[in-house]
């Protein structure tokens, strides 16, 4: 036999090459008794060899033997197998050998022996419960196994008297089933529970085959006991988690059938299991997943041993759920083992949180635009009451009167500043804040932020210090409006509740430090300070005015450049901010000095044309372009001023952004398609009231040469003398341009 082969064993010894020469040979015998044993030893030794080598193929095909421990099993078959072999083998020698009646009758005495004595080996030595019945169904011989299973003697088993050995609820059952098979002369095979020598009640698989006498026909049955209970847990194991699981397990075939379902699956779709066993697992699959389904099975036939994939099961009702899939495939057996969970709840989840989010985005746009819209809004007479308050300002007044104008002048500024807080805590919330790198020297930047707040700190009778360490490099690159930004709330603050103020600056990773010796901070207060609106002294007593905004919008300023935001401080010891920036080194920057106002005259008369739909901002403009020497003709919308520019010459355009009919970027594009193939390019300043994210972009975009947000008189000077100093000289039009 090959090794690992799996043999086939006839049901009956009468069916085998062995079993006829046997027979041949107990014909020849003269002695009745002799081949009646012998008749008996080999069909004890046949059942034996094939209920073990059953035994053990149906055990392994099962998983609970392993492949070694069968090979044993089948190993002692073979051994069963040459006993009767080797006892066919003296029958063909008795028969071939013409003796006398003494010399044969000798003979078979000896060959009786040795055949009783390989019957006792092989039935003392068998790893089944062998019995043995007469033609009336009485049991004639049981095995020693049965006295080790039962502790009872062989003696009290025979007859009927096995079945006190069987469970009470089966014996009925059993005998009703045995009669049955004995009545009909055929094969036995039945599962019960006998009793074993502990008390406990053992699953035995029983099996039985009639066995014939040549001459007197029918002879009883052979049969034999082998212990299932173990195999038949595992079995109910097996089968009570498939039926308990809440997920959908299932045994398919490579041809797509569903073979087996567990009760998840009609607990889940609503279609019976009976109905859904048999049938393509397609014919309950979406159209749409259908392509996809099917690519899985491929990869499953390719023996891929963990696919993990989703699609859509319709139920009995004509819904489709979602089931995530894991599957497992036995090419040998041609099977595919898998398990689904419903993850419909998941899906609808997923896309119901998608849609919420996206809600939330548009909420944020809107809250945002309504904000910018208000900044607009307010910026745009802001300027115009700024503005004028300067221009005022730079008049002869009465002292009673310059007073009256600087408070106005305050107070609008301080309206323009909270304005910005709403907007950049506004921005920051909806994570639209941008930052802008660019060169700048930390030490005169930092001076240039302390120096408003001087004059306030001198006011209150404070001293107020600034200090920038020698390690500090002449020139870095980062954000410095958003620095000085975070620098002027925390000064501001500093001003507004202490004593002394101390401000410096140290190393290329910019760490400013700004400490005040004024009422403190609680340490329990330390984590709420730099939430928005939050106050250490909430209070309607409270000694500093403010809302909390200016160290929130610190925090979230300092941590969009990449730097961190710290406090010291405790109740009545006054406070230490400080806060790093990373920076990159730049290249130094060259500061040009004006040596008198005649040098600021020489680059005056610049020819500006002012875009503006509002009248003050126009006015404001005009007021302080004219003070410093330029000339400035204005228009109100977008398409007056590209007609402006197709008739006469400009050295540097001011756009507003927002206007009615056409807006500052479209007109924009329109003035730049117009240059197209000329030398002169005409520098383009947006200025807006609005500053918004994306803004900026957008006017660059178009063309625009700077971005500036109103007020912005000093800026915007400042802006003019770079750009028109650097473009070249800019040519009259000729007829062919207008």
């Amino acid at each position: 036999m090959r090794s690992g082969a799996t043999p086939s064993y006839s049901a009956s010894y009468v069916d085998s090459e062995t079993g006829e020469t046997f027979l041949a040979g107990i014909r020849a015998s003269r002695h009745r008794g002799a081949r009646r044993f012998q008749q008996r030893t080999l069909s004890v030794v046949s059942l034996v060899a094939g209920t073990v080598a059953a035994h053990a193929t149906v055990a392994m095909a099962a998983g609970m033997l392993p492949a070694s421990e069968a090979g044993q099993h089948v190993e002692t078959f073979a051994a069963l197998a040459a006993v009767a072999l080797g006892v066919a083998f003296l029958q063909r020698r008795f028969r071939r050998r013409p003796l006398d009646a003494a010399a044969t009758a000798g003979q078979s005495r000896a060959a009786l022996e040795v055949s009783e004595r390989r019957f006792r080996m092989v039935t003392e030595t068998a790893p089944v419960l062998l019995w043995l019945t007469d033609r009336d169904g009485a049991v004639t011989f049981v095995n020693d196994g049965w006295l080790e299973f039962s502790g009872q003697p062989p003696e009290s088993l025979l007859g009927n008297g096995w079945t006190q050995l069987v469970h009470p609820d089966e014996r009925m059952r059993m005998f009703t089933s045995w009669r049955a098979a004995f009545e009909a002369r055929r094969r036995f095979v039945a599962e019960c529970r006998f009793r074993r020598i502990d008390g406990e009640y053992r699953w035995l698989l029983s099996t039985g085959v009639p066995r014939v006498d040549p001459e007197e026909g029918f002879a009883g049955y052979a049969g034999s006991c082998v212990d299932v209970t173990e195999q038949r847990r595992a079995s109910a194991d097996r089968e009570r988690f498939f039926t308990l699981s809440l997920d959908m397990l299932t045994i398919g075939d490579f041809d797509g059938r569903l073979l087996r379902l567990n009760a998840a699956w009609e607990r889940t779709l609503g279609h019976r299991v009976d109905d859904m066993q048999g049938r393509p697992f397609l014919d309950f699959v979406h159209v749409d997943d259908h392509a996809a389904s099917m690519a899985v099975m491929e990869r499953l036939r390719a023996g891929n041993d963990l696919v993990a994939f989703e699609n859509r099961y319709r139920c009995r009702d004509g819904s489709y759920r979602w089931m995530s899939w894991r599957a497992t495939t036995y090419p040998d057996e041609r099977l595919i083992y898998a398990a689904a969970r419903d993850v419909t709840a998941e899906k609808e989840a997923a896309v119901a949180l998608a849609a919420a989010c996206d809600r939330a985005l548009e909420g944020a746009r809107i809250k945002s635009q309504f904000l910018a819209d208000i900044g607009h809004e307010i910026r745009t007479p802001m300027n115009g009451v700024i503005g004028m308050t300067d221009l005022a300002l730079g008049t002869e007044l009465t002292p009673e009167q310059r007073e009256y104008l600087e408070v106005v002048r305050s107070s609008a500024a301080a309206l323009l500043r909270l304005m910005n807080d709403v907007l950049d805590l506004s921005r920051t919330d909806a994570g639209r804040l941008r930052l802008e790198p660019m060169p700048f020297a930390p030490r005169d930047h930092l001076l240039d932020a302390v120096k408003p707040l001087a004059a306030g700190a001198r006011t209150k009778g404070l001293a107020l210090f600034a200090e920038v360490g020698p390690e500090v490099p002449t020139t870095v690159v980062g954000d410095p409006g958003r620095i000085r930004q975070v620098l002027l709330n925390l000064l501001v603050n500093g001003v507004k509740f202490t004593a002394v103020v101390e401000t410096r600056a140290h190393g290329v990773v910019l760490e400013y430090t700004v400490r005040d010796t004024g009422i403190g901070v609680a340490a329990e207060q330390h984590g709420a300070i730099f939430e928005a609106l939050e106050q250490a002294d909430a209070s309607t007593t409270r000694r500093a005015a403010g809302k909390g905004r200016g160290l929130a919008i610190s925090r979230q300023l300092v941590e969009l450049m990449g730097g961190t935001l710290w406090m010291r401080s405790a109740a009545g010891t006054g406070t230490t901010f400080g806060f790093t920036v990373p920076v990159r080194r730049g290249v130094a920057i060259a500061l040009e000095v004006e040596p008198d106002a005649a040098a600021r005259r020489a680059r005056s008369g610049v020819r500006v044309l002012l875009v503006d739909d509002d009248a003050a901002n126009r006015l404001l403009a005009v007021r302080v372009l004219e003070e410093h020497g330029h000339t400035v003709e204005t228009v109100d919308t977008g398409r007056a001023a590209v007609g402006a520019m197709a008739e006469r010459p400009f050295d540097v355009v001011l756009m507003d952004v927002e206007m009615p009919d056409l807006d500052g970027p479209e007109a924009t594009k329109a003035i730049r398609a117009r240059e197209r193939g000329v030398a002169a390019r005409v520098p383009i300043i947006a200025l807006t009231a609005q500053a918004v994210t994306g803004d900026r972009e957008r006017c660059i975009g178009a063309g625009m040469d700077a971005y500036l947000a109103k007020p912005a008189a000093a800026e915007l000077l400042a802006t003019i003398d770079r750009l028109v100093r650097r473009a070249p000289e800019h040519p009259a039009p000729s007829p062919s341009d207008r």
